[in-house]
């Protein structure tokens, strides 16, 4: 009798045990703007695009885009000058550019685009980006302001410039290299077609689907 009531208490207190774990299990996360999927980033592609520091000349670079689904960020990796250099365009961020694409496409083939300095009262946009630097790594980081505008690198050729401004990294007390990135129309196409968010969540989703193959 006693084995028995034992064995019962034994049994009960079990099912209560992993009634209370199941309980306390947190739910899978849903996407939303800044979540997508619990996997590793990926790279996407490498582009060739002229970018400049402050007090350079524009060079052709490399720059390595890659998509983190866990935080639905596109990072760009590349080097300008001496810095090791490391974007992080959020999903906001990055409609914000796309909306600054489409006021320089508008302007390019409607009534053309002024040859004028590029300043912030004729911006097509500003915001803000996170930033990640150094000459041996990536070792300080910034939330770096920028701002979108068009600039003739040559005399019939506007490109699309996004120029970021120092940001400060306040526990290091330094500051982000300031530098531009240019692109073209044609760029900006394979931008687009690249980092359009229904084309990430696909590649996301291709992913998982590869992972929970039986």
């Amino acid at each position: 009798m006693k084995k028995t009531l034992f064995t019962l208490i034994t049994i009960i207190t079990f099912l209560i045990t992993l009634t209370a774990c199941a309980s306390t299990e947190k739910p899978p996360r849903q996407r939303d703007d800044t979540f997508i999927a619990d996997i590793n980033s990926f790279t996407l592609d490498t582009v060739h695009l002229y970018t400049q520091r402050k007090t350079g000349k524009p060079k052709i670079n490399d720059l390595v885009i890659s998509f983190d689904p866990r935080t639905n960020y596109v990072n760009i990796n590349t080097k300008i000058g001496i810095d090791f250099v490391k974007i992080g365009l959020s999903y906001e961020e990055r409609k914000s550019l796309f909306d600054a694409y489409n006021k320089y496409i508008e302007a390019l083939y409607s009534n053309g685009i002024p040859n004028e300095k590029p300043t912030k009262k004729n911006a097509y946009t500003k915001g803000y980006a996170f930033v990640y630097w150094g000459a041996a790594g990536l070792s300080y980081g910034a939330n770096a302001p920028y701002m979108t505008n068009a600039y003739y690198m040559e005399p019939t050729k506007p490109y699309f410039r996004i120029t970021f401004s120092a940001g400060a990294d306040e526990e290091e007390h330094v500051y982000s290299p300031s530098f531009s990135v240019y692109i073209s129309p044609t760029q900006w196409e394979t931008l687009i077609e690249m980092c359009n968010q229904e084309h990430l969540v696909a590649l996301t989703d291709e992913i998982l689907d590869q992972a929970n193959e039986f």
